[in-house]
């Protein structure tokens, strides 16, 4: 809101007056407004006597008088027109908690500085009345130790300043400590409101000055820090703390120095004499002072006392000399090669023991160096063991099935140097879980031969197989979903089924699953351990199939009359769909000819199929198809000869057509083009059926193949021929002498028959019992690809598996005999005793003849499984 210059000064005047009776100032609670103040003022999240110097602090100033308007000034100025603030305006908020509409205004207060310091007024004023509130806001800087004076070095009896420049608002106090002791002699000087600066001064350095100093800054109780250091230099002083001879020319020196505060310029001087020598000997080599222990050698002899002394030296001096007591070498260097040996293991870690020093030895041994490594020198590793604790060591993290040499020497703390290494001792891990088999592939196939699922598995040794593989796991599970014959969604599972296959062998079958499934393969490497490896896990689909044989048998019809008109009504049964989703059933209607039997029909596959029209326009009839549906529609009962069709045509049954068009041609070919064209099919046509005709008929069942495009049909029996109309009823003809004597003769052979019958069942039974086992009957010889001999091994292992399972299924999947072929020799009279089975037979076309050695045709026969010639 802006108001002139006049304006103000009388709204200030009335403010001034109105201020007497109706202030309410609030200066300590911030929280929102209770119902008896009109006019209020809140700071978000922070306290108004100390805002955060540098953020964005955000204040709301409401009031509950009505139709009023609000504005702000700081210490008695308008800020409406300082660019500093952003203002915001609402109003008609309504309270929440009182239901009253309220005016609201937001101040923004950008960067906050010390410039925003000072009393806020929020008035607010209307045509009648006038209320104000007011909050003082102050601004706080947390205190930080922008800079200190580094580290000094200085000598005795110089002067030296210590510099601290702190930054805070305000500062309450900046103060000095040494050692966390105050120190008193500090002046401080003020660079402006926000930064500070503290000089310490120190005269006449002395010893007692050494120390750290910190500089220690305060606003509001909050303090901040920061530490430096005043080294005052002197001469060195050294002491020897321990001395021992660790070999027959080696002495172990240890000691502790106060370097002066130069650690820089510091170095050594060592010098001994013998027992009874009265010189002093220089040692040689130049030791630096960052050492605190050295190893003398190379200058003594053996079995010989001596006195050393040590002498420190820096750039203020040289350090008075420190001298030992006598200290005598050895005879000979303390020398102890540890005996190691194995002593446990697992799949992945082996333990190791090995043999303590002797006394005399035992002072000279701290601690022991192992060595690890695998046999091809790959895979090292080093250990450390205080010869203070138990001769045992674990190597854990090993590779399993794999050997590993092992070696220990024994070392000293002193010299750091370790003896020789002992003998090398090996150890091999146990076998462990192996990785995952490689190049698994899975396929579910069908056999067309034998007409059963199969699922092929095949696999290569893994990459990581941590020890002897023995044997793999293949463990096979499915899963199907599908509609039963109640037209309910049933879920189903197969298995699991766990087979072992041999280490040398990376194949396996799974026979007799079912189709339409969901098949998930594990497999896994077994090691020597006897435990399931980590498993490879692949997936696939069995194909569908058609539906069992037995299922499509089960349609049936008879007639009907309905208002004088004769149909026939057929009982359908829905099929599961266990096998495969059934895309569309198809009902196929045959017009025969005049005295045509059912059984001069071909299958019902080979059928040509015909319009209505076309089968009911010449007396030779024809097949047509009636009715059709899809799984989804079906009808349990369907009547034919209706005149009416359910679907007219049914799009998921168009592109559903199976191993042949319902409609025929549907595909001919140009004789010009030389090309194929696609007829369209026919739609189905249930029309009138002729009363003079017979009738029969066949369901075909469509199933949803893998390939979209391309369906898998199933044909049922022919149904019980049939002519629509009434059953014609004819007299029984009075039967003669003759009749009877005709029946009677008739019954006789029928007897016999059913005698020579069970005679011929039986001599097959027995047959069979003398062979041990029975035999399936197969129409075709199987197609079975002959053997590689690289393969002959394992396909030999493979068919002896689960009690010659492989070997009996191909067994039975020979036929008895072939109808094209004589068997005259076996059944001679003279040869029958030469078969070893009865019903196993040598054929003449394909027998080997024997020799004949004398003038006997028994000679030329003998049947035997095998022959040993001399």
């Amino acid at each position: 809101m802006i108001h002139c210059q006049a304006h103000s000064r009388v709204i200030l005047l009335i403010i001034v007056v109105s201020s007497i009776f109706y202030a309410k100032c609030d200066y300590t609670n911030h929280s929102l407004p209770n119902e008896d103040v009109m006019t209020t003022i809140q700071v978000l999240k922070h306290s108004p006597l100390n805002l955060p110097y540098g953020e964005n602090v955000t204040i709301i100033c409401k009031t509950s008088l009505p139709l009023s308007s609000l504005w702000w000034t700081v210490n008695n100025n308008n800020l409406t027109e300082d660019n500093r603030y952003i203002l915001e305006m609402e109003s008609e908020n309504v309270n929440e908690a009182s239901g009253k509409k309220i005016e609201v205004s937001i101040l923004h207060i950008v960067n906050v500085d010390l410039r925003h310091i000072g009393e806020y007024t929020c008035h607010a004023v209307n045509e009648r009345d006038i209320d104000f509130h007011k909050i003082t806001l102050n601004v706080t800087l947390l205190p930080n130790i922008k800079r200190i004076t580094p580290t000094v070095r200085v000598k005795l009896h110089k002067h030296v300043k210590l510099h601290c420049l702190a930054e805070g608002f305000p500062i309450g106090e900046i103060f000095w400590l040494k050692d966390n002791k105050p120190h008193l002699k500090f002046k401080v000087n003020v660079i402006d409101e926000l930064l500070q600066n503290s000089t310490l001064e120190i005269n006449e350095l002395n010893k007692k000055d050494n120390g750290t100093y910190m500089c220690v800054a305060n606003v509001n109780g909050v303090t901040a820090n920061k530490s430096s250091a005043v080294l005052v230099l002197d001469k060195p002083q050294v002491t020897i703390d321990f001395v021992k001879a660790i070999g027959k020319s080696k002495i172990f020196l240890n000691w502790t120095v106060n370097d002066g505060n130069e650690p820089d310029s510091l170095h050594y001087r060592i010098s001994y004499k013998g027992q009874n020598e009265t010189n002093w000997y220089y040692y040689q080599h130049e030791i630096g002072g960052y050492n605190r222990s050295y190893v003398l050698k190379d200058e003594f002899k053996s079995d010989t006392e001596y006195i050393i002394r040590i002498m420190a030296c820096n750039s203020e001096g040289d350090s008075q000399y420190f001298t030992t007591d006598p200290v005598r070498t050895l005879i000979e260097d303390p020398v102890f090669i540890p005996t190691v040996k194995a002593t446990g293991v697992t799949s992945n870690s082996i333990t190791i023991s090995w043999t303590s020093p002797p006394d005399d030895l035992r002072d000279f041994v701290h601690y022991y160096q192992l060595l690890s490594y695998a046999i091809n020198f790959t895979d090292r590793r080093e250990a450390v063991h205080l010869a203070s604790k138990e001769n045992l060591y674990m190597f854990s993290d090993l590779k399993a099935a794999t050997q590993y040499d092992f070696q220990v020497a024994a070392c000293n703390e002193y010299s750091h140097q370790c003896g020789p290494l002992s003998t090398k001792v090996n150890g091999t891990t146990m076998d462990g879980t192996s990785g995952p088999p490689g190049n698994v592939t899975v396929e579910c196939k069908f056999d067309n031969i034998s007409l059963t699922s199969f699922v092929f598995v095949t696999w290569t040794a893994p990459v990581n197989p941590h020890g002897i593989i023995i044997s793999y796991n293949v463990n096979l599970e499915g899963n199907a979903s599908f509609l039963n014959d109640q037209g309910i969604m049933e879920y189903t599972t197969w298995g699991p089924k766990v087979t072992s296959v041999n280490e040398n062998i990376h194949f396996t079958r799974f026979y007799n699953v079912s189709s339409n499934t969901n098949y998930t393969v594990r497999i896994s490497a077994v090691t020597r351990t006897k435990k399931n490896g980590e498993f490879k896990e692949l997936y696939c689909r069995m194909p569908p199939t058609v539906p069992d044989k037995h299922k499509l048998s089960r349609f049936s019809w008879h007639k009907v009359v309905e208002e004088g008109k004769w149909m026939f009504k057929l009982l359908m049964h829905r099929i599961s769909e266990r096998n495969g989703p059934i895309c569309c059933y198809r009902i196929y209607m045959v017009r025969m000819e005049t005295q045509q039997k059912i059984a001069e029909l071909p299958a019902p596959e080979n059928l040509p199929i015909v319009s209505y029209q076309e089968a009911h326009r010449t007396p030779k009839g024809g097949v047509y198809v009636a009715e059709m549906f899809t799984s989804t529609s079906f009808h349990p009962e369907v009547f034919l000869g209706d005149d009416q069709v359910y679907n007219v045509s049914s799009s998921l049954c168009d592109e559903c057509v199976g191993l042949r068009p319902y409609s025929l041609p549907r595909r001919q070919r140009s004789t010009d083009n030389k090309h194929e064209d696609l007829i369209s099919p026919l739609p189905p046509y249930d029309g009138n059926l002729d009363m003079g005709s017979n009738y029969t008929g066949f369901i075909e069942i469509v199933i949803q193949g893998s390939d979209p495009d391309q369906g898998i049909t199933a044909y049922s029996n022919y149904l019980v021929m049939m002519s629509p109309g009434p059953e014609s009823v004819e007299a029984a003809a009075s039967t003669g002498t003759m009749g009877l004597v005709v029946q009677l003769i008739a019954g006789f052979c029928g007897v016999v028959v059913l005698l020579l019958i069970a005679i011929f069942i039986l001599h097959r039974h027995l047959c069979r019992s003398l062979r041990g086992r029975q035999r399936l009957v197969s129409l075709n010889p199987p197609d079975m690809c002959p053997i590689l001999r690289s393969e002959l091994t394992a396909a030999y292992v493979e068919r002896h598996r689960d009690s010659d399972y492989g070997f009996q299924q191909e067994f039975e999947l020979l036929p008895d005999r072939f109808i094209d072929r004589t068997t005259r020799a076996s059944d001679a009279r003279e040869n029958v005793y030469k078969n070893r089975y009865p019903d196993i037979k040598a054929y003449d076309q394909t027998r080997v003849k024997l020799s004949q050695v004398i003038k006997n045709a028994k000679n030329l026969y003998a049947h035997k499984d095998q022959w040993i010639l001399q």
